[in-house]
C-alpha cells in the first residue's frame, strides 16, 4: 500500500511541475478523479515511447487545448492570448497583408509604440516572427494562441 501511495505521490508531483501550478496538489485534489489518474497512469505505462505528460491528459479529456498551450506559455514564460474575449474591432488592421497573416497563421492583438503583439500557433516560428518585422518595421512580441481561434478569427477579419 505505501509503495502505491508513493507512486501516486511522485506522479502528481510530477503533472504539478508539468503544469507549474501555484495551488498545492493532493491525493484528494478535485481536478482529476483517482479513476482518472489511474486510467492516466496505466495508459502511460503501456505506452512503447512515454508521450509529453499534458499531451496524454489532453487526450484523455482530463484538460482542453487551451489549457494546455496556456500551461505552456507559461512553462516557456510567454504571454498567452484568448482571441475569442478580444472584440475583432479591436484589433490592428491594415499592418500586415492578409496573404501573410494566413500564411504563417499569426493575427495582431495589440500595437503600442513601436511593439506590435502577434497570436501565433507557434511562437517559436522566426520566419513568420520576420515576415511580420519586414511588413511592420516593429518590435515583435509573439504570444501562443489556440491555431484553431487564428484561424477562425482570420476568417472573419478577411
Amino acid at each position: 500500500m505505501e509503495r502505491f501511495v508513493r507512486f501516486w505521490r511522485v506522479f502528481l508531483l510530477r503533472i504539478k511541475q508539468a503544469f507549474r501550478f501555484r495551488r498545492t496538489w493532493s491525493m484528494n485534489d478535485p481536478h482529476f478523479t483517482q479513476s482518472q489518474l489511474r486510467e492516466l497512469a496505466e495508459q502511460m505505462r503501456n505506452q512503447r515511447r512515454p508521450k509529453d505528460l499534458s499531451e496524454s491528459l489532453r487526450q484523455l479529456g482530463m484538460i482542453g487545448e487551451r489549457e494546455l498551450l496556456q500551461a505552456k506559455a507559461q512553462e516557456r514564460g510567454i504571454g498567452f492570448v484568448d482571441i475569442e474575449r478580444i472584440p475583432i474591432d479591436d484589433l490592428p488592421h491594415n499592418l500586415i497583408p492578409t496573404e501573410t497573416l494566413k500564411c504563417h497563421q499569426v493575427l495582431p492583438v495589440k500595437k503600442e509604440g513601436n511593439n506590435l503583439w502577434i497570436a501565433m500557433a507557434d511562437p517559436a516560428d522566426t520566419a513568420g516572427i520576420n515576415a511580420v518585422k519586414l511588413h511592420t518595421n516593429c518590435r515583435v512580441i509573439p504570444v501562443q494562441a489556440v491555431p484553431g481561434r487564428i484561424a477562425e478569427a482570420l476568417d472573419r477579419w478577411a
